[in-house]
């Protein structure tokens, strides 16, 4: 009988899990067959897997080794469209011609970023006359005013991105920016000021910035109307 439930445990297990490459070739295609619930495990086999991801499904995507996501000449890397998400331990890179790494739009809840390295993203925000990019973008402001809520963003590293390297946009709520290094954001040219933020954001509401590590940034945060704490940075 425990020879039997071991078994159904296992199957249950590797059910519950969708492998890279060895059974769908991209994560895009592992996305689109998973079921809510499900965890995407990416290995490095290939390398580089392309950019302008979406995750339309509860679903966890990992990393288990040093795997790149190149959005090079995309508008971005991952775009997170659902609830209860995980993205972790990627590589992610882009260059003048990718806006964002990470976008996390309108009421998606119950996300998390962690222990990704992103940089490289340099091309002004295509969707308004904003001058920034970013290396993770949250916002809840479509048309109907939807925040985001439950994010937490730790652990990350992001670096050499033009502007800003967290943006939380307008009307977030439950944000935590934890433990991440922030380094090398390149100032962007606004009207008459140059501006490069670490942390920027608008109408965040019970927002909490703690243990960061910010190194040549003109702005460590700038947040306009927000609510929350920051501390030991």
């Amino acid at each position: 009988m425990k020879n039997i439930f071991y078994l159904f445990f296992f199957s249950i297990f590797c059910s519950a899990q969708i492998l890279v490459p060895s059974q769908y070739s991209t994560i895009q295609e592992a996305i689109d067959v998973a079921e809510d619930g499900q965890t995407i495990i990416v290995s490095s086999q290939i390398n580089n897997y392309f950019g302008l991801i979406e995750v339309n499904k509860e679903l966890n995507i990992i990393s288990d080794s040093d795997v790149i996501i190149d959005a090079s000449d995309q508008y971005f890397a991952i775009k997170i469209l659902a609830n209860n998400v995980t993205i972790s331990g990627f590589e992610i890179i882009g260059n003048e011609f990718t806006n964002a790494g990470i976008v996390i739009t309108p009421g998606s809840q119950n996300i998390t970023i962690d222990n990704n390295d992103i940089s490289g993203m340099s091309l002004p925000n295509p969707s308004n006359e904003s001058p920034l990019s970013y290396g993770i973008l949250v916002y809840g402001n479509g048309d109907v005013i939807d925040p985001p809520s439950n994010i937490i963003i730790s652990d990350n590293v992001i670096h050499d991105i033009s502007g800003s390297a967290i943006s939380l946009g307008s009307n977030t709520s439950n944000v935590s920016i934890l433990n991440n290094v922030i380094s090398e954001i390149i100032p962007v040219q606004d009207v008459i000021i140059s501006i490069a933020i670490g942390i920027n954001g608008e109408y965040s509401d019970n927002l909490l910035i703690q243990n960061n590590f910010f190194f040549n940034v003109l702005n460590a945060s700038n947040l306009l109307a927000s609510t929350g704490s920051i501390l030991d940075n």
